[in-house]
Order: C-alpha cells, then structure tokens, then sequence
C-alpha cells in the first residue's frame, strides 16, 4: 500500500497525541530529537542490513525497520502538534482579557456579515509598537464595511480571551485563533501590495458581482458556493435539501473543481503549442492562483499538492501514485498546520478521495461490459463509503439516498464550474462577453438544485444513525485499506491494517471514550430555527417534550425526523408569537402528538393552534409526570393571562410575560424554559417559585434580549443558558445579558454560533455537546 500513507497515518496519531496531554516546549523539542534520531537509525539500519519485507504495510523493509520508522512518524507529530498547542495555550493577546485597545492588524480572511456586526480573521496584530504573530476574531458591530484577505486594517476593540468550556470557542481555538475583539468600527488602512493575492481579490470581487446581476439568488448561490466557496447567499432551505441528500459537498469548492481547472488550463495551453515545459508551470501559477481565490480551503490545498507533485512527475518523466501522493499532501498539510486535522473540511476532503483511490477502482473492475458506468457508480459509491463514518462522528445522520443523488448531479457540475469560472474571465476582459457564460453555468446549476430538492422530499433522504467515535471511524478506514488490499490480491497486505483495526476497536471497548455521552441520560437538544425558539427533550425511558416550533414547522420536523423522532409525548407552546408557535402548526399537524400544553390566552393564533391538536391550558403549580420525566408548570399566573392584549406583538407586550413557563426534571437535573417572560413575569417567578427556579440549563428569556432580571438569573444559577437567537434587528443577544451570564458562571450557548447542539443531562449536571 505504501510507505507514505502509513507515515501519515502515524504522523496524525502523534499530532492527537500531543493535543490531549499538551507538553510544554521542552518535551515537544526532547521528542523532536528522538524522533531525528531514529529516522536516521531506520535508514541506517535498512542500507546495512536489507532484510526481506515482513511488514506489508511498509514494502522492501523488515518489521524491526519499519517500526522505528513508524515510531519516528508518532514523535514527529507529537513534537510539531506539541509546538503548535504551546504556541496557543502561551499566546499574549488573551491577557488583553477585558481591555479596550487599539490595535492594527493583517486580514486573514473574508469578512462575513452576521446579522448587524461583520466577522473578520486577523493575523500579526500589532498593538503599542510590537507584533504579534497570532489570529484574533474581530466583530465589528454597526459598521457593515467588508475586508479581503491582505488587508491592513485599524481598530479600538475590547480583547475577550476564548471560553474554552464553549464549543464555539473550542472550534475557533482548532483553526488557531487565541482570542476574540469586539468593537464598533473598523478602519482600511492599505489594500494587500502581494499581486497574485490583490488580483484574485479581484477576481473574486468581479465574479461575485457577475453572479449575483446575471442570476437568481437559489441558482447564483450555489454556482457562488461552487465555484469560489462562498457559502452566503445559498437559500437555507437549499442547504437544508443538500445537506439531506449527500450533496453538501456541492456548496463548497472541492478537488474535483481542482482537476477541472486543470484540464481546461493544460488543455487550452496545449492549442497554443507550448512546450511542455513551459505548459507544466504555467499550470502550477494558476493553480497557485485558484488557490488563492477559492481562499486556500483544505480541500484545495490536498488537490493542488497532489497535481503538483503529478505535474512533477510528469515533468520527471515518472509515474505519480495516486495514494502516495494523497498522503504526501496530507503530511505536507498536517506539518504545516497540526490543527487543520480537526477541520470538518479537510477530514471529508481526504477521506473522500482516499475512498475514490483505494475502492473505485475495485467497484469500476466489476463492470467490465460497462466501463463508463463502472467509473460514475465506482467513484459515488466509493467517495460516499468513505466518508460516511465522518459524516456519521460530526453530524449524527447519513443519506442513503446519496448515490443516487450524486450520480444525478454529477453531469451538471462540470459545465457549471468551467463555464462559471470561464464567465467570470472573460468578463474581467469585457463584461458582455462573461455574462452569456455566467447565464450557462447558471442553467447547469439548476441541474443540482433540482437532484437535491426532489430526493429531499423522498423517504430516507437522511436517517439518524448514532455517532461514531474517532477510534471506530479509524478502525472502519483500515477495514477498507484492507479489503482493497485483499480484492487486489495482495493477502499479506491486507492482514496489517485489519489487525490494527481489530486493535483499535479492543481499545474503543476497553477504554471508555470521555467525551461519549451515557446513554442512561435525558437529553435537550437545542434546535437552529433562526430568531425564534425551539427544543427536545429526550428521557432514556423514551419521554419526548417538544417546546415551541420556531417560525418554520418543516424545518423543525425535518430535524425531528433526522433523529428518529416519529412521536411526540408532549408538546409545549411557551406563547403565541410568531417565532416560537408558527412552526406548532405543522408539528400538530404531520407527527403523532400525545398532548399540547398552552398558556391559556385569548390570542388568534394559540386558538387556531388549540383546534388542531389534544390541548390543555396548563395552571401554575401543575406537575405532569411522563416515564422517567418530571414536568413543573410554574407560570404564567392566571392574572397575567387575563391582561393579555391578543393584537401585542414584540418586546415588552404582556403576552411575553404570559409565556408558559416549565421545569422538566430528569434525576438530579433540569433545564428551565421560559419563554419570552421579561421583568415582570421574572418577578412574579421569583415571588411565587423561586426554590424551584434553580437549575443546571437555562433556556434565556427572550432570545437574552435586555429584559432581563439579575436576580432572576442568580436564582437559576444555571451552567448553561441557551440563547436561542437568528439574524435579527433587536440586538439579541445583548451584551447586558452575556454578561450577567457570565457574572452568575454559566455559559451562552448560542444557536447562530453551534447551530443544533445538544446538552446531555447525566443526574449530577449537564454535559455539553456541540452538534
């Protein structure tokens, strides 16, 4: 199979390693050194004394030889990915924590606009005369201007270190950003002087404007999303469509878009006669180029490594190995970047690709009498396989319609990113002439938004499967390696790899994974709907309690389905505005539901609401018991349901402080929802219920707008509090409310950050989990 994806593989284990126990500097070096010498050992050791090959995985070395060599790999990564985490847990900018400071900094990346504030990457931040090599998030809040990467920009920003028990942190500290800036404007100093980057910044500009005048927003979207990553302007109920049906990967540039720039720049060139040479490196400068625009996504850099080391040994007059080159790209990328090993992106990307190069082959031999065929299913089936247990860690569901899905798609992809990016070239020459192309691409862009949409609406477009742990993800990838190995007729080489699997999964048995959830827990799992609100909670006796429905009830019940969720035991309207009940409607409607609790107020849409299903007007100080689940009611009082104004709407009307109010307990733990409530309603909790207002989760009233009582949150003294918020023009969250988050040692768990996420309550407290 060859030596450098058992290098790789080695490599990445000593990089994780060195994640988990964080040595200092000094260990990091010592093992630096000791890895240095047993490569030089290894090598010394194989030129005196060549054994015959006794460890397949590694060919034309003994056992002894290869596993210094493998060791070394282990030390190596443990060593780099050692430094890398010193240099994060030692950086400077987080003892800024509090401080408002100017300071001037280098893009790193694309601002984003989120919702009233812009989101920008700094690097070598400069603040009272020194440098600092590090990367700061930056949010602008107010000031909608947009910065490319190179830019030099100015800002006064208060510096938050990262909160390492938050997800969203965690996730942010994975891409090696040390600390968080927030401030109110932020100011252009130069634009980049480095010209290939200022030139795709241009391009990139043009090909967006292009795009988004010559076509529909669901079609430009994606062609956008396609083409240069950009992911902004897709129509959530299309990611929604993508992401059910396996092709999410379509949102986003991957290696195929690599080969077709490829193909078309080697193939245009060659019209002109050029040497080969001289072909070979003008093909590496766009590559270089395209990488730049598509603004070095893992993906791109695996592709852009490996046609390069293919363009070289083409140049060499060699033979290029697609595994080898796979995991040279690999070591090279995980040298660099230790932590790019976390990125999402670049673990789909790899194992994508490792699937294509180990198992299509395989599938495409067993069509013979139909080769064309055999590649197209070859290449599907095989990328799908291998990503699965990714997809299956990160996101807890699978499509098994995806194949069939990615066959149908597949033909439109190609036109539409050849002539998208075709387009965009010839209009950066004269505007007229790219349009004509842009308008094409968009016609074949259709192609995918109609594959996606009619297999979202088919059963089992996406089932709920349970989460794979890391150790059983790379115990099934050594699965395949060998079943390839054995289909290709090489047993001996097959036998490694499947030991090592069987190894891994004895240690995943045998050794508790810390991070697992236990399955003898409740669980509430938090859903995205945007601004409004929406959560399950789930008992391991099987209880079910949906409160609210957000705005969109398809939304909600596509995430219902995904988990499984066929019956409802309980459902919970907190209120009757729009964003917490309009999505009821369709929940009431489409699943089994047991009983519907409301408040009890005069308002239109809770008296539509009450017609469709089995509902009862809940009463402070009812108790509903359901299995394992116990259900408190502690508002509203019936004096706040009579002062409802049913034509009310927004913030500070008294239907929010008639939310219906709920403890749900499981054990020794439980989570508190509470609707809208603002200070009245909150007061009127503290004066009648406060010894029952104490619990470990807190759904924050009012998506933490600044209706919010210091007392009622000390009484609730919650370890987490989930912000269920979207894109809004309230200013939700607050600042005030974060803060007295933070003041009272709980922490925000916000939905416009972690999306869907869950929080498992084990008895003894909660234990988060993102996503």
């Amino acid at each position: 199979m060859g030596r450098p994806i058992a290098a790789a593989a080695a490599f990445a284990c000593g990089i994780v390693m060195a994640d988990g126990l964080r040595p200092g500097p000094g260990v990091a070096a010592a093992l630096g050194i000791a890895a240095v010498g047993l490569f030089v050992a290894s090598f010394l050791r194989h030129r005196r004394n060549p054994e015959p090959a006794t460890f397949e995985l590694l060919p034309a070395m003994s056992g002894l030889t290869a596993a210094m060599l493998l060791t070394a790999f282990v030390l190596a990564g443990f060593s780099d990915g050692g430094f890398n985490r010193a240099s994060i847990d030692g950086a400077s900018l987080p003892r800024l924590d509090g401080r408002r400071v100017e300071l001037s900094a280098i893009a790193a990346s694309d601002s984003r606009l989120i919702r009233s504030a812009t989101l920008t990457t700094l690097k070598k931040v400069r603040f009272e005369g020194r440098t600092y090599n590090e990367k700061l998030q930056l949010r602008v809040i107010g000031d909608r201007r947009l910065f490319e990467p190179g830019d030099r920009v100015r800002v006064t920003a208060r510096v938050n270190r990262l909160d390492l028990k938050d997800p969203f942190d965690r996730a942010l500290q994975r891409k090696g950003i040390v600390a968080e800036g927030t401030g109110s404007r932020a100011e252009l100093i130069a634009r980049t002087s480095n010209p290939f980057l200022r030139s795709a910044n241009a391009f990139r500009r043009g090909l967006k404007q292009a795009v988004t005048t010559s076509l529909p927003r669901a079609r430009g979207g994606l062609l956008l999303g396609l083409l240069i990553g950009d992911e902004s302007r897709i129509l959530e109920s299309d990611v929604e469509a993508l992401r059910s049906t396996g092709l999410a990967h379509l949102t986003a540039v991957s290696g195929s878009n690599v080969a077709m720039v490829l193909a078309a720049t080697l193939a245009l060139l060659s019209l002109f006669g050029l040497p080969r040479r001289t072909r070979i490196f003008a093909a590496l400068a766009v590559l270089v180029f395209f990488t730049i625009l598509t603004r070095w996504e893992p993906s791109v850099l695996r592709a852009v490594i490996s046609a390069s080391l293919a363009l070289s040994a083409f140049l060499f007059g060699r033979k290029a190995q697609a595994l080898n080159m796979l995991a040279t790209a690999f070591l090279l990328l995980a040298a660099i970047d230790p932590m790019i090993l976390w990125s999402i992106g670049f673990q789909l990307s790899f194992a994508a690709t490792f699937g294509i190069v180990v198992l299509a082959p395989v599938i495409a031999a067993r069509f013979e009498r139909f080769p064309r065929l055999g590649e197209a299913l070859g290449v599907a089936v095989a990328a799908q396989v291998a990503v699965t247990p990714l997809i299956a860690l990160h996101f807890g569901n699978v499509s098994p319609l995806a194949v069939p899905a990615n066959l149908l798609a597949f033909p439109f992809v190609a036109p539409a990113t050849v002539l998208g990016l075709a387009g965009a070239a010839a209009g950066a020459v004269w505007d007229p002439l790219g349009r004509p192309l842009i308008e094409l691409a968009g016609f074949a862009i259709t192609g995918v938004l109609a594959a996606a949409r009619v297999f979202a609406t088919l059963p089992l477009s996406s089932v709920s499967v349970p989460r794979w742990s890391g150790i059983e993800s790379a115990a099934f990838y050594l699965f395949v390696l060998s079943a390839a190995a054995l289909f290709a007729g090489r047993k001996r080489a097959a036998v490694w790899p499947a030991g090592f699997a069987v190894v891994l999964l004895g240690a995943g048995i045998a050794i508790p994974v810390a991070a697992s959830p236990t399955p003898n827990a409740a669980q509430v799992v938090f859903f995205d709907v945007g601004q409004g609100d929406s959560a399950l909670v789930r008992s391991p006796r099987g209880a079910t309690v949906l409160i609210d429905g957000g705005l969109d009830g398809r939304r909600v019940v596509r995430k219902l389905d995904r988990l499984g969720i066929r019956k409802i035991d309980l459902v919970v309207m907190s209120h009757a505005h729009l964003d917490h009940a309009s999505g009821l409607e369709e929940v009431l409607g489409s699943m089994r539901v047991g009983a519907f609790l409301r408040p009890g107020t005069a308002h239109p849409l809770e008296r539509k609401l009450a017609g469709i299903g089995e509902s009862m007007v809940a009463e402070a100080g009812n108790r509903i018991d359901l299995a394992d689940l116990e259900i408190f009611v502690l508002g509203p009082a019936p004096h706040q349901r009579l002062e409802v104004d049913p034509g009310g709407d927004g913030e500070g009307t008294t239907l929010n402080d008639a939310s219906l109010v709920v403890r749900i307990e499981w054990k020794e733990s439980c989570a508190l929802f509470t609707g809208d409530v603002e200070e009245a309603g909150q007061q009127e909790l503290l004066d009648k219920s406060r010894s029952l207002l104490r619990c470990d989760i807190l759904k924050a009233p009012h998506h933490g707008s600044a209706k919010l009582l210091p007392e009622f949150v000390e009484a609730v003294d919650p370890e987490v509090v989930s912000v269920s918020v979207g894109p809004n023009t309230h200013g939700h969250p607050s600042r005030y409310a974060l803060t007295l988050i933070s003041d009272v040692g709980a922490h925000a768990m916000r939905t416009d950050r972690l999306g869907d996420y869950t929080v498992v309550m084990d008895g003894r407290g909660p234990t988060r989990i993102a996503g």
